[in-house]
């Protein structure tokens, strides 16, 4: 197995386990731990609706808005029968009845009728004033009609009348109480469609459009009935050596069966497909069945083959020839898995033309960065932002991902380009040239090829160089050597012995001495070297002796505003750890804190608001919770979600900002640091914090973060405007 597939192997792993302990918790009667796994479930699996639906489903009943949002979300991609009874529900329990009653509408009109569906309806219809509601039974050709007062029914299929219009008692009691929630998981649960009126469509019904059920004259609710949408069957057939083969389903109708037609010639051979299979890409909750027919069981003929389902339409894949012996595919036997049928072709990437590159007038900045994310790339977009609303156009410039060799240009509003270094580098620096830049930002080379510096000195503009961290003097990146222990900083022979011994973490080979003067050549040679701090600017200075940094923070801790306070959980004292955990970013301390903690039993545990290269093991511990990843707007809210007594930073590392340390501060949390690096800077200015020694042991760390938390220590901070770091 490749690093690449045990990877995902292991993701996957870990969104299994996060459900699976959030429907234990669920059927445990705890919605809150519940919710609590099923969220982390979604940030590991975004894309996944159906763990979105269930996200929502346990939120229905304690938190409205967000399940709402959360139904809504599903269905900006998937139109769920599940998800509109949700949404509906969550509309009606806020008392937003007029919302209630559009997804209601929607649900009605494209899904067939589910028991659990009966109940929600009345109700939703007595508080919009709605003279009843109606809706196409699951499985069948019977509309079942339900009216808020007795009345005449009349109803139509594309015009034509059908059944005989017959009062309908009202089916509302006014003493009931509304829905807390669907039951999303049984769907076959105990309400019933009886009291309601039954009208049978005709036999053609799959093929009709649609269906307008009234009450003197006004719409009921559902109506009109996308005929057409509920008895639309998706799916795919192909042949095989013994037959045909294929999977089918009906989305607005899922508990169905489908039903299939195959038409050779004249002659027709009905089925029913009724064995599930999986079938991936679908939508959420989807129930595709598989089929395989052997040749002898269909009509014989050397005319095509068509599949339709129901609705008339063929299936892709249709028609089909029946094969010859020349052309029968050799699949031993055994017809080829439904998830192969799957049409999940990918279009091949086509090179996009340059004609849109083309200089039009407005000058451009050149930004040069890498594709790794985090801190570095939210303060690129915050740079693209600057830029254009100067009426500039911002080119960055970063690495392919993975990284093999080639660079991507990019712009906003423009195709990306790729080109092949460093055999493009002429074609590469003739469109820089086109673009007609004025100055360019190198805030980032790993995993460049080095041809990049020189295209960038070869445009002839002014440029600035940024510390985002120390990859310009070391090859490690962030100063974490031998023993994932931050390394002091050493001579560049101890530098070239470290890399020689534990590798280096850029792509081209390069001696430490060459890097270094490399780096003096073009920090000397920008218009101006941009730290974030004083601590930053100290090390570069450290190591490239005469330079002298302009020191530009990030942000100003001075405006941030102090937020309510956060509301105290009694109990076991919680620390919040916020970011991407990794080795340089702490990983080893927090691990070694859990396990102590644990075998302690100290009244602590941690919670991550974020991700880590190892989640299992630190949940593991029984001492810690990993949330999963975060968008960048999302981060307060979730860190004050978290309901924490203060924050840990357990970087170990001297890091030039650290956004973490801001979320941190807006979510209002006090935050323990070690005294290295402009983290220990800025929380000695702010007085936001407090600082620990960096080779503190873990029952240390933790006696610490107990007194602090409950009010018994807090350990002096220093403040000084001249600081200069100490590690």
């Amino acid at each position: 197995m490749t690093d690449e597939a045990d990877e995902l192997t292991k993701h996957a792993h870990l969104v299994e386990d996060a459900v699976a302990r959030g429907q234990a918790a669920l059927a445990a009667g705890d919605r809150s731990e519940a919710a609590r796994w099923l969220d982390r479930a979604h940030r590991l699996a975004p894309a996944d609706g159906t763990i979105l639906l269930l996200l929502a489903s346990v939120a229905i009943g304690d938190d409205n808005p967000k399940a709402a949002e959360l139904f809504a979300q599903v269905l900006v991609s998937a139109d769920v029968l599940d998800a509109w009874l949700g949404l509906a529900t969550a509309r009606f329990l806020l008392r937003d009845f007029t919302a209630a009653g559009a997804a209601l509408t929607e649900l009605l009109s494209r899904h067939a009728l589910r028991p659990d569906v009966a109940a929600l309806a009345d109700q939703v219809a007595r508080a919009t004033g709605a003279p009843g509601w109606c809706g196409l039974m699951a499985g069948e050709n019977v509309l079942a009609v339900s009216l808020a007062s007795p009345g005449k029914v009349a109803a139509s299929v594309d015009g034509k009348p059908i059944g005989d219009p017959r009062p309908s008692r009202p089916s509302i009691g006014r003493d009931q109480a509304p829905p807390r929630h669907p039951d999303l998981a049984r769907p076959g649960h105990d309400d019933r469609v009886g009291t309601q009126s039954r009208l049978t469509l005709p036999p053609a019904w799959p093929r009709a459009r649609h269906a307008m059920v009234t009450t003197g004259d006004r719409n009921l609710l559902g109506s009109p009935i996308s005929l057409r949408t509920i008895a639309r069957v998706e799916g795919h057939v192909e042949a095989w050596d013994e037959g045909l083969c294929g999977w089918a389903w009906c989305p607005g109708d899922k508990d169905a069966d489908p039903r299939l037609s195959v038409h050779v010639g004249g002659i027709r051979h009905n089925l029913v497909v009724t064995e599930t299979v999986d079938i991936p890409g679908l939508v959420p909750l989807a129930r595709p069945r598989a089929f395989a027919i052997a040749w002898a069981e269909l009509p014989a003929g050397r005319e095509p083959m068509r599949v339709r389902g129901r609705d008339g339409r063929e299936l892709p894949g249709s028609p089909v020839e029946r094969p010859d012996k020349d052309t029968i595919r050799d699949l031993s036997g055994a017809p080829p898995s439904p998830q192969a049928q799957c049409d999940c072709a990918v279009a091949p990437a086509r090179r996009p033309g340059m004609r849109q590159w083309r200089g039009n007038g407005t000058k451009a900045v050149i930004l040069v960065t890498h594709s790794d994310g985090g801190g570095v790339e939210r303060r690129i977009q915050s740079a693209v932002a600057f830029h254009t609303g100067r009426g500039r156009r911002a080119i960055t410039l970063r690495p392919s991902n993975p990284p093999d060799g080639a660079v991507v240009v990019e712009a906003p509003g423009l195709p990306n380009l790729r080109f092949e270094l460093p055999r493009e580098q002429t074609a590469l620096l003739r469109l820089l040239r086109g673009a007609e830049p004025v100055e360019a930002e190198l805030h980032h080379f790993l995993n460049h090829d080095p041809c990049v510096f020189p295209i960038i000195r070869a445009l002839g503009v002014p440029y600035d160089a940024h510390t985002h961290d120390y990859a310009w003097f070391c090859q490690r990146v962030a100063l974490v050597g031998r023993g994932d222990r931050y390394c002091g900083e050493p001579a560049a022979a101890a530098c070239q012995a470290c890399v020689t011994e534990i590798g280096s973490f850029l792509r081209e080979d390069i001696r430490v001495a060459a890097l270094l003067e490399r780096s003096r050549d073009i920090l000397f040679g920008a218009r101006r070297v941009i730290a974030p701090s004083r601590d930053a600017a100290a090390r570069m200075t450290r190591h490239f002796p005469g330079l002298t940094p302009v020191i530009i923070p990030h942000e100003d801790d001075g405006a941030l505003a102090e937020p309510p306070p956060i509301p105290r959980v009694a109990g076991t004292v919680r620390v919040c750890v916020a970011g991407a955990i990794g080795l340089h970013k702490g990983f080893h301390v927090l691990l070694a804190c859990a396990r102590d903690a644990r075998d302690r039993a100290l009244d602590l545990t941690f919670v991550v608001a974020g991700l880590t290269i190892d989640d299992q093991t630190l949940l593991d511990t029984g001492r810690v919770f990993v949330t999963g990843p975060y968008k960048a707007e999302e981060a307060v809210g979730l860190i004050r979600e978290q309901t924490a007594h203060l924050a840990f930073l357990p970087s170990i590392w001297p890091e030039t900002w650290s956004l973490g340390l801001t979320e941190l501060w807006r979510a209002g949390l006090r935050v323990a640091a070690f005294d290295i690096g402009t983290p220990a800077e800025r929380i000695r200015r702010t007085g936001r914090g407090f600082l620990l020694p960096l080779g503190l042991s873990p029952q240390q760390i933790n006696d610490a973060l107990l007194n602090v938390a409950r009010g018994r220590s807090l350990l002096p901070i220093r403040r000084s405007s001249a600081y200069k770091p100490s590690h």
